[in-house]
């Protein structure tokens, strides 16, 4: 967690794709280092990493964005992924692989909030029923 913050002392405005790929304890401190440097960041990969609701919080600062990417990430919260959505609007293209509980009720928040998805992919959500 703090090797985070500290790459977030020493990382440019200017980074627009940050991949946090196998990181597994990314915490609220750390990931609002990384928000506040990475103002401009436009793709954010979060590939089996576990990472709390106060790092996803923190995600919602993100205003330009456009790609979301979460792979194998069952411990996150569904809910700290729709607080997400709520928050950045400009998401383009979300991709949630088994990233824990998400239901027809939280799909349909998602897809309300992301009016400017171009492409969603979901994989192994077991509560979504047929109709989704």
């Amino acid at each position: 967690d703090e090797h985070l913050e500290t790459f977030a002392l020493g990382v440019r405005s200017t980074l627009t794709k940050l991949s946090l790929a196998g990181l597994r304890n990314v915490r609220g401190m750390s990931m609002h280092a990384i928000t506040a440097a990475c103002t401009g960041l436009r793709s954010l990969h979060l590939a089996r990493s576990a990472v709390s609701a106060v790092a996803m919080e923190s995600l919602t600062r993100l205003r330009q964005l456009e790609v979301l990417s979460m792979t194998s990430s069952a411990r996150t919260e569904a809910t700290s992924i729709l607080d997400v959505a709520r928050g950045i609007q400009s998401l383009k293209r979300v991709h949630l692989f088994d990233v824990g509980p998400l239901n027809d009720i939280g799909l349909q928040m998602l897809l309300h909030y992301q009016r400017n998805l171009t492409s969603l992919v979901l994989g192994p959500c077991g509560q979504l029923t047929q109709d989704y």
